[in-house]
């Protein structure tokens, strides 16, 4: 893990989900009783702001979206992140999911189903 640090005022739950949607290797991860495993933590202040992000994700794509986050924007679109997401696994062949893969698959789909 890295500590990424910025001098930015942000809405940290909603930088969250904006990072979360864009960037699949700050996507929550499935473990093995079928919950969520968060890789990504955020903490800041009024002024700054510390991610805690694996050592294989962009940083530069990080660093992109943290910039051009304007913390008095309209929160992301959960469903439709989670159909962008749901298309994403569906793209890779059966053949080649995880169980994690599935998992997160099913969760998401049945998110979707579920929604009001």
């Amino acid at each position: 893990m890295k500590i990424l640090h910025f001098k930015k005022t942000s809405d940290l739950s909603l930088l969250h989900d904006q990072l979360t949607s864009s960037i699949p290797g700050l996507r929550p991860v499935a473990d093995a009783k079928g919950g969520q495993t968060p890789v990504m933590r955020a903490q800041g202040t009024e002024t700054e702001l510390w991610l805690e992000v694996p050592d294989t994700v962009d940083e530069t794509a990080i660093a992109e979206i943290v910039n051009t986050h304007d913390p008095a924007s309209k929160p992301v679109d959960q469903r439709k992140a989670d159909q962008s997401r749901i298309a994403e696994l569906l793209a890779v062949a059966r053949s080649d999911w995880t169980s994690a893969q599935l998992r997160e698959l099913l969760q998401l789909t049945a998110r979707d189903v579920t929604r009001g």
